[in-house]
């Protein structure tokens, strides 16, 4: 498994376009839910490094160009910009 594969996975739409699908441990940090990794002992090192930021940092930047982002920052950013979660998440 690679990095990119931990965390999202690129696939074909039917008109040619690629799209990313995100991975479970994505979909698991974005619902706030936890996530057992079972196996991860056999996982590259430099996949690993990926996860530190995730783990450590609570953030987190994907293949498709999107970012999570710890509650604290997110809040701070969204009353700095003066706009509503819908608007935040299509920028």
């Amino acid at each position: 498994m690679t990095a990119r594969d931990l965390l999202q996975q690129r696939y074909t739409l039917p008109n040619g376009d690629t799209a990313w699908r995100s991975s479970p441990l994505v979909n698991a940090a974005l619902e706030g839910k936890l996530v057992l990794l079972d196996g991860i002992h056999r996982v590259n090192a430099g996949t690993l490094a990926v996860l530190q930021r995730l783990i450590h940092d609570r953030e987190l930047s994907l293949y498709d160009g999107s970012r999570l982002l710890r509650e604290d920052r997110y809040m701070r950013l969204k009353d700095e910009l003066q706009m509503s979660d819908e608007q935040l998440q299509k920028r």
